[in-house]
């Protein structure tokens, strides 16, 4: 289970992150992080979302629990502390990720800062020499946000499996995460 778990947030990260190496030698220049005043949707985009859902195309089994149960709905093969990420966008343009800061016991808590901005349904981080742009989708009520990505997946009986993955956050207020 170890080898999935830790799989599993691999991929997360780079879902997360696509990262370049950032040194004089090989000439790469980081990205400046994102400035300027917020646009209208940035602004009632900003706030806190919590991560609430990650359903694959293909059914895929990442618990180690001794029984063949391969299911879409990856959030729930989850634990309690791998659900648990959260970013908050500020109104400033500076976000924070936070992951197993609200779940008790976790041990893999880690923290990430950057810049932010959306544009056009793109959303754009920049954070520690590295940019990612997604395209997101927004439900009717703009209180949840979506987008798709495809991973690799180690399945608990040892094989890989491909699949496109849709990842879903949902705008929460404050009171609702304790940090």
């Amino acid at each position: 289970m170890k080898k999935s778990i830790l799989a599993v947030k691999s991929l997360m990260v780079m879902v997360l992150l696509f990262t370049f190496s950032c040194n004089n030698d090989d000439g790469i220049t980081c990205p400046e992080p994102l400035t300027g005043d917020l646009n209208a949707t940035e602004t009632e985009f900003a706030g806190k979302w919590a991560f609430t859902a990650m359903v694959a195309e293909q059914a895929i089994d990442i618990t180690n629990d001794d029984t063949d149960n391969p299911n879409k709905d990856i959030y729930t093969q989850f634990t309690e502390c791998q659900r648990d990420l959260v970013y908050d966008f500020k109104n400033d343009r500076n976000y924070v990720y936070n992951q197993g800061s609200v779940a008790e016991d976790c041990q893999n808590k880690q923290s990430m800062s950057g810049t932010w901005s959306l544009k056009d349904k793109v959303l754009t981080f920049v954070a520690s020499c590295s940019s990612q742009r997604i395209n997101i989708e927004m439900n009717e009520a703009g209180d949840a946000f979506s987008y798709d990505s495809t991973l690799n997946f180690q399945e608990a009986n040892g094989g890989t499996k491909v699949s496109k993955v849709t990842f879903t956050y949902r705008k929460v207020m404050d009171t609702d995460i304790a940090e």
